[in-house]
């Protein structure tokens, strides 16, 4: 089992467990939280978190606020943060780039026909 940690925040379990799953079956840890508050505390438990996967649309704190929450504590930066959110508005992509999300991935939806 490798060293480095990922933490997915998503308030969907089942695309946590799945993620979950997927990280670990290529050897990585991944701690979990529901929404960005869980986030920030695991965040603070877990020094060793080098990627976090951050769902936009959650209760509390959502992605975006959860980005700029990290970005006032510069010292927390050690991570990369992917997006990964079904929304694709273009705005939205680029609040989280310039909030410091290195990816932006869209997740398929039930309607998407290339799915």
């Amino acid at each position: 089992m490798s060293s480095k940690s990922v933490l997915i925040i998503d308030d969907s379990p089942s695309l946590r467990i799945l993620s979950s799953k997927w990280l670990e079956k290529a050897g990585y840890k991944s701690i979990q939280a529901n929404d960005g508050e869980e986030g920030l505390r695991a965040l603070m438990l877990n020094p060793d978190i080098k990627v976090v996967l951050l769902d936009m649309m959650m209760p509390k704190m959502n992605g975006l606020e959860f980005l700029e929450k990290v970005k006032m504590a510069k010292g927390m930066m050690g991570f990369k943060v992917c997006m990964l959110t079904a929304k694709e508005d273009q705005k939205d992509i680029e609040r989280t780039l310039e909030a410091g999300a290195r990816l932006y991935c869209k997740t398929c939806r039930r309607d998407d026909p290339g799915r």
